[in-house]
């Protein structure tokens, strides 16, 4: 009278039953990270732990690096500008008290003759 199954264990549990532990790895984003397999080189079939966003993330940081690269280089020329017109600032400055200077003299001069007339 045996009515056992052949091949199962006597505590009633099955291999189907038992789960298999998975670590929870997150990525760089802190989303859960995705098991990949090395496609290509010496280590194909190697499995590792990656952004699930990968092209995507890598992607934004890239676009944002060329945007900083942008922002950097459109700095320099205000830089460029604001010294540009600063020059100018000073120069107009000194043309201006240098006309000021010029009306005092003419304004005197015109005295001077006024009065030896």
């Amino acid at each position: 009278m045996s009515a056992r199954k052949q091949g199962s264990s006597g505590s009633g549990c099955s291999t189907n039953s038992r789960k298999i532990f998975k670590p929870i790895v997150k990525c760089k984003f802190r989303h859960d990270a995705a098991m990949r397999s090395v496609k290509n080189g010496p280590n194909v079939g190697a499995k590792f732990y990656d952004c699930p966003l990968w092209p995507y993330e890598e992607e934004k940081v890239k676009k944002l690096e060329m945007k900083k690269e942008s922002l950097e280089d459109d700095v320099l020329q205000l830089r460029n500008e604001n010294c540009d017109l600063r020059f100018k600032l000073v120069t107009t400055s000194n043309n201006k008290k240098n006309l000021q200077l010029a009306l005092i003299f003419s304004w005197l001069l015109f005295v001077v003759v006024y009065c030896l007339r």
